[in-house]
């Protein structure tokens, strides 16, 4: 059996172009992200090795003989964004270089083409077509199928009554009767899929339904009838054409190899660095060949003498490179194997301490020799040094500064790169592919350690390491100063290493007990929640399936389509949320709290205990300084940003983690409102910074201004309406987004925020000179400088362009919060250096959390707000909230 993959272009094209990721530009600025995507679905379908593989795509639909019948067809639909069209091209330009045949036929769409073709499949040939429409459910067989590349699911002839409750040939009739909202092609009334298949089990085809329309109940029967001058059209309409005139010829869409000189080419002018080494083919270096780098030179000290000399030039040098090879990527458990040191660039050592398979020396002598180099004034440069750190404290070494840590020079010089890992920076830089660590070791259930790597092949692995963090310093340090930002990474990113370090290495203890018990109690408030879904409409369904809640709420409960996507009708949280405020019915509602309760049982109490060490019953997060565009701190394994704090149960969460002893407790100190602090005084509105002067309640008394009552009379209500319109301010929050989170008209929204900004006039100022500075820049800084490109403000998309506008005032708020804090972090870390009755151990947001002594907490308590509240100088007073307990929920309160 041979198999022929025939992709749905325009679908796919338009999924990739919405997609929920970062945008990606070309190096000359192009948006790309359509064509990268696209081009990684094309990869995929050619690693399951078919015979044959081909594209179809529509020509206009303006222009379709749909069109021509029924003028109203897809008139509904928003114009393509305006960037759209040449990302289509570039695309047809990749598929031509891989030798990829494209198919379309003006006056005819896709789907036309695709049963056309489908018609004219030999015998022993299995049509696979890529994508998910439902206008396809006509041309199935045993032979053609629609394949969904997101889970390799197959649909056929033979399941699709099992999925969708009707064969191929009653999809015809299923549509002639319901229409297509997708499309704008008209239906009967309130006659959805469920309703449609019952009336064509009992009657046959959609015209025995409209002729026995009488028989129906009165309503039903008037919408049928309705439905019967225009059921013809709409038949024509949703009936795939299978007559295509197009040049078909399956031998010419046979795999074959692409054109490998114009595919790297496109890939080089595109920046598809990573499909570029896929052909394997390196980027081209941006600079002269007289100034590409050299092979790194290494060698291996294999004697104590040889290591103790060596040490002694580190020691007398300006700065030196160094990275440790360890058994683990998890410094709280990780052995050292060797160091690599640079001293100059292209040449390198290793020094062997650890091994199964080669001669090492030995570890702790090795440490000894190494320690005066590490404790002398030379600047000692890594790439991640935060890792390094926690993995020779742990062998008894230090690290003091001076420090350089290329990676985040990395996010201070190129904020738009998408990853400061140290492969990635030196393909874009030099244009050399260092050797994957799966190279080395493996991946997946064959991989090795470390240890059993032999000296030939781990020694040049660690040396490049160390030799291109050396040669990104001497490139970066320069840069540094001319940029202005050496006095940022010098005074707060280079410390803050240290402070993070210490917070990952001291680890959270978190009660397991606790948190299952709360799953536990959790998993049956869901089990109960699914029944009542299932009560609310009468029948069993599953309320975890999209596919079976569309239809109860969209064919059962006929209720209002609120919007759509390719698959059908969305029942997103915003879908349930309107749906909850347009209907009296509870469903909507039920599955509103059924998710949230879901998503706190799979992120958080399914996978938090994965995280604890058996040891010490801690958990020992990973923090990011290069992991956001704002400059926010971010973690991972797990991320504790992204336990809620809003909702009951979410803070129920917080209860498991504890202090270290029974002796201790935990204390948490908040910044108050402080991203409407800095609005404040990066805006120098009078009127704000009176109120923050003043210590007013800034939420209530922009509420009384709102409303235009007194400020002793705003109801609860009010001031939450003055507390949204505040925050919703620095998001750059839209009248109809304020009206869909208030509940209530947009016009009413509207009057909110005109109000609002007709009153704080210098935050309408801010927001214009925000986005003019973007605009003629490129990008925007926080107070500290750290820089966040806007691409968005230059693209042809209007709707890119205003997320842009939003991007730029957003990230000088938010990234001057994300500096405060650091500041405020490394000054604490300095006064609780020497202290064993307190330790930082998180930071989530504005929050910073101690473990402290019961007798201290007073004292450390008074030091933590005033090292927060001095950290910087405002325009308006800092606030700090503190409060301590039992646990982290019990710290919040």
């Amino acid at each position: 059996m041979k198999t022929f993959y025939l992709i749905d272009g325009n679908a796919h094209i338009w999924r990739s172009y919405f997609a929920p990721m970062q945008p990606l530009t070309s190096p000359a600025g192009d948006p790309v992200k359509a064509v990268y995507l696209f081009t990684r679905l094309v990869q995929g379908l050619l690693n399951d090795d078919p015979d044959y593989l081909a594209v179809a795509f529509d020509v206009r639909d303006s222009t379709t003989f749909r069109a021509e019948l029924f003028p109203d067809y897809k008139a509904h639909r928003d114009d393509a964004p305006s960037d759209l069209p040449d990302q289509l091209e570039t695309t047809k330009r990749v598929l031509e270089a891989m030798n990829i045949p494209c198919y379309s036929v003006e006056g005819f769409e896709a789907d036309d083409v695709i049963a056309t073709i489908a018609e004219r499949i030999p015998p022993g040939v299995e049509l696979r077509v890529v994508s998910s429409d439902k206008d396809l459910h006509q041309i199935l067989t045993d032979m053609v199928r629609m394949y969904d590349p997101k889970d390799g699911s197959m649909l056929d002839a033979g399941n699709l009554l099992d999925r969708k409750g009707y064969p191929p040939e009653l999809a015809v009739e299923v549509q002639t009767l319901t229409g297509d909202s997708t499309d704008n092609i008209p239906g009967a009334n309130l006659i959805g899929p469920k309703t449609a298949i019952k009336l064509l089990e009992q009657y046959g085809d959609a015209q025995s339904v409209l002729d026995h329309a009488e028989e129906q109940s009165p309503k039903r029967a008037e919408y049928l009838a309705a439905h019967r001058e225009q059921a013809e059209l709409t038949r024509t309409l949703v009936t795939l054409r299978r007559d295509v005139p197009v040049a078909f010829d399956l031998e010419a869409c046979a795999v074959s190899a692409p054109d490998r000189e114009a595919l790297a080419a496109i890939y080089q002018e595109l920046g598809f660095r990573t499909f570029l080494e896929d052909l394997g083919v390196e980027h081209a270096p941006d600079v002269p060949d007289e100034e590409a780098p050299a092979e790194t030179e290494t060698r291996v000290l294999r004697t104590l003498d040889e290591v103790r000399a060596y040490a002694g030039e580190l020691a007398r040098a300006p700065r030196f490179a160094f990275d440790t090879e360890t058994t683990s990527t998890t410094p709280a458990v990780a052995d050292l194997v060797g160091f690599s040191f640079a001293l100059e660039p292209g040449d390198a050592v290793w020094i062997p301490v650890a091994s199964r398979v080669a001669e090492t020396l030995p570890v702790e002598a090795v440490l000894d020799a190494l320690r005066p180099a590490f404790a002398s004034d030379a600047v000692k440069v890594a790439h991640n040094l935060k890792y390094d750190l926690q993995v020779l404290w742990r062998a008894g070494l230090d690290v003091p500064a001076p420090v350089f840590d290329t990676m985040l020079a990395s996010r201070a010089l190129e904020p738009g790169r998408r990853g400061h890992g140290l492969d990635r920076i030196v393909l874009e830089e030099y244009g050399t592919r260092l050797t994957p660590i799966s190279d080395l070791i493996g991946s997946g259930k064959n991989q090795k350690s470390m240890l059993d790597i032999e000296e030939g092949a781990i020694a040049p692995y660690a040396a490049e390491d160390a030799d291109y963090a050396l040669r990104l310093y001497e490139r970066y340090a320069a840069r540094v100063d001319e940029e202005g930002f050496r006095e940022a990474l010098e005074t707060v990113e280079f410390p803050l290493i240290r402070v993070l370090a210490r917070m990952e290495y001291a680890g959270v203890r978190v009660d397991t007990d606790r948190l299952e018990a709360i799953r536990d109690e959790i998993e049956g408030r869901i089990e109960a929640l699914e029944r009542e879904a299932q009560a609310s409409v009468g029948t069993e369904f599953n309320p975890n399936s999209t596919v079976q809640l569309r239809e109860v709420l969209f064919d059962t409960l006929e209720m209002r389509v609120v919007k759509s996507g390719k698959t059908g009708p969305s029942t997103d949280a915003f879908v349930l949320e309107t749906l909850a405020t347009e209907t009296d019915h509870p469903l909507p509602g039920i599955m509103l709290d059924l998710r949230e309760l879901a998503t706190l049982r799979n992120s958080f109490l399914n996978t938090l205990p994965d995280y604890v060490q058996p040891d010490s019953s801690k958990i020992h997060t990973s923090y990011h300084q290069t992991g956001t565009a704002t400059g926010r701190l971010s973690s991972s394994d797990p991320n504790l940003q992204n336990i809620p704090v809003r909702s009951e149960e979410g803070k129920r969460i917080r209860s498991a983690f504890v202090p270290s002893d029974p002796e201790r407790v935990l204390l948490s100190a908040d910044y108050s409102q402080i991203e409407l602090r800095f609005l404040a005084h990066f805006s120098e509105d009078p009127a704000l910074l009176e109120a923050y002067r003043d210590d007013r309640d800034i939420h209530a008394l922009v509420a009384s201004q709102i409303f235009g009552v007194p400020l002793a009379e705003v109801t609860s209500f009010q001031r939450n309406v003055g507390k949204t319109v505040n925050f919703g301010i620095i998001y750059g929050q839209s009248p109809f987004g304020l009206a869909r989170q208030l509940r209530i008209p947009q016009s009413e929204a509207k009057d909110f925020i005109d109000t609002y900004k007709d009153r704080y006039r210098g935050i309408t100022a801010f927001l214009d000179e925000s986005v003019d500075f973007a605009k003629a820049n490129g990008y925007v800084t926080t107070i500290l400088g750290t820089r966040r490109e806007i691409p968005q403000l230059q693209d042809r998309n209007a709707a890119v362009r205003r997320q842009g506008e939003r991007l730029a005032v957003n990230t000088r708020i938010q990234g001057s919060a994300a500096d405060l804090i650091k500041v405020a972090m490394v000054d604490l870390d300095a006064r609780l250096e020497d202290r064993d009755d307190a330790t930082m151990l998180m930071q989530v947001h504005d929050e910073l959390v101690f473990d402290v002594s019961v007798p201290a907490v007073d004292e450390i308590e008074r030091t933590v707000i005033d090292a927060m509240t001095s950290a910087m100088e405002l325009a308006v007073p800092l606030k700090v909230e503190a409060s301590r307990g039992a646990s982290w929920m019990e710290s919040k309160a």
